[in-house]
């Protein structure tokens, strides 16, 4: 997959992950269970698309321009966000003292915006006709 579109992939899945969890956390449990579920689609789909990230991600971090800390930055916390979306969702879920899996979930997504908004900014991705084949 070219790495424009691979962007706009994941720019796309980012932005679902952000609706549906935010969809899953304001419903509960109960009725907003195809929340949550459209939720793990969405960050399996980040996972799955995260091999095609990896050559773009390289190539850019040889490229000497600013950014680079907020794109590692927001790379670790994505990390974050599905590590602890998979732990909470597997049963693995922990407790760090007054903070559970849970918060550090949303916590790392939350923080992750507006570094997403910001590296979406420095390196702008504009969809093309081609890209919808």
């Amino acid at each position: 997959m070219p790495g424009r579109r691979t962007n706009l992939a994941l720019l796309a899945m980012l932005a679902l992950a952000l609706i549906t969890g935010g969809l899953a956390f304001a419903a509960g449990t109960g009725w907003g269970r195809p929340a949550v579920i459209a939720h793990a689609v969405t960050g399996f789909a980040l996972v799955l698309l995260s091999p095609w990230k990896l050559p773009i991600a390289r190539r850019g971090l040889r490229r000497r321009r600013g950014g680079r800390a907020a794109s590692l930055a927001l790379t670790l916390l994505v990390m974050v966000t599905v590590v602890t979306g998979v732990l909470q969702a597997t049963g693995g879920a922990l407790t760090l003292g007054p903070v559970t899996t849970m918060q550090v979930h949303v916590g790392a997504a939350l923080l992750a915006v507006p570094l997403a908004l910001f590296h979406l900014v420095r390196r702008p991705v504009r969809p093309r006709r081609p890209d919808l084949d």
